[in-house]
């Protein structure tokens, strides 16, 4: 009887054990309160620089610059672009407070139709589309492992002859280039973005924060109106 009730104890003490522990992982992997977390802007200790494509250099009004790494098939750059980015654009881009650089970053060991939906993005800014098929590619986000990209010219209403040659590998270096200048400024993980404001030539950017995932919209309205302002300040 003795050794039963022993048992029974032991069992209990060792269920509750049990039980503690597993509240204490659980405790240990849930997330800090938002308060808690480190900011996700990042103040660079050194001030970096980049150029902006001949195309890009004449810009209008705006000085601010935002620059966005990103891949089409990431989830977080997917996040951003559908609950973020149309925000700074109506709020920033339209009202011609920013100009906003858009960079191809595909992780290619991860995202395999990446680099190929990079390709079609750039295709079409050759016909002055590429916001649109960026949207169309960000919205449909989960159909990129099947999505036939030899018609996506003609379902956008592109030249189809035009956008096809382009897919042919035309935009593979311009691709490469947008991924050196991204390891360069250090950027190892999407989306990642810079802030900063372009010199009197209006090509080179001066870089001052970056920001690292798909954070909130008032994270990017704050950031931005300092710069604007500093900016303005001169």
């Amino acid at each position: 009887m003795a050794g039963r009730l022993e048992t029974a104890v032991n069992a209990g003490i060792g269920m509750t054990c049990l039980m503690v522990c597993a509240t204490i992982a659980k405790l240990w992997w849930l997330p800090a309160p938002a308060a808690a977390r480190k900011e996700p802007v990042t103040e660079l200790r050194e001030v970096l620089e980049t150029s902006l494509p001949v195309g890009d250099a004449l810009e209008r009004e705006a000085k601010t610059v935002l620059l966005e790494f990103s891949d089409f098939q990431c989830p977080y750059c997917g996040n951003y672009a559908r609950d973020t980015f149309p925000q700074v654009v109506k709020q920033f881009v339209d009202t011609k407070k920013i100009h906003y650089v858009f960079r191809n970053f595909p992780l290619r060991g991860l995202h395999p139709q990446a680099v190929r939906a990079a390709q079609a993005a750039e295709c079409g800014r050759q016909q002055g589309a590429f916001r649109q098929v960026h949207d169309h590619l960000f919205d449909r986000q989960a159909e990129l492992t099947s999505m036939d990209f030899n018609n996506l010219g003609s379902s956008l209403g592109l030249d189809t002859d035009r956008f096809a040659t382009c897919l042919d590998g035309q935009m593979i270096s311009q691709i490469s280039r947008d991924e050196s200048e991204g390891r360069r400024l250090g950027v190892s993980g999407t989306p990642a973005f810079f802030i900063g404001s372009l010199k009197p030539d209006n090509r080179t950017v001066v870089l001052r924060k970056k920001i690292i995932g798909s954070v909130p919209f008032e994270v990017f309205e704050r950031e931005l109106e300092i710069e604007i302002a500093r900016t303005v300040k001169g």
